[in-house]
C-alpha cells in the first residue's frame, strides 16, 4: 500500500494551482492523482477542489498522447466559453446610461 503525505500534496496544491490555467491545473492535479494509484482521483479532488469528473478527464489525457494540447496563450478550444455581452447585446452601454 501507498502511504501518501497529504499534507506535502496540500501544499503543492495551494502554492502551484493559483499560478496555472484550467488545462495546466487539470494535467497537473491528473498526475498527482495517477502517481497515488487507486482512489488518487478522490484524494486529489477533496484537496484541490477540483471535480472528479474534470479530474478523470485530465488522466484520461494523460493516456492519450494525440490529445489535442492548446496553442501557447490559448485556454480554451476556439469558440469555447461564454459569448461576449457586446456580441449579446452590443447596445448594452446605450441601454445602461
Amino acid at each position: 500500500m501507498i502511504r501518501i503525505d497529504l499534507s506535502a500534496l496540500q501544499n503543492r496544491i495551494e502554492k502551484v494551482f493559483p499560478m496555472l490555467h484550467e488545462y495546466q491545473r487539470r494535467r497537473s492535479l491528473a498526475t498527482e492523482a495517477k502517481s497515488i494509484g487507486y482512489g488518487g482521483v478522490s484524494i486529489v479532488s477533496r484537496l484541490s477542489g477540483l471535480s472528479r469528473q474534470r479530474l478523470t478527464v485530465g488522466v484520461k489525457e494523460l493516456s492519450r498522447p494525440e490529445a489535442v494540447l492548446p496553442e501557447l496563450g490559448q485556454r480554451r478550444k476556439s469558440g469555447a466559453g461564454r459569448p461576449s455581452v457586446w456580441k449579446l447585446c452590443p447596445e448594452i452601454l446605450e441601454v445602461l446610461n
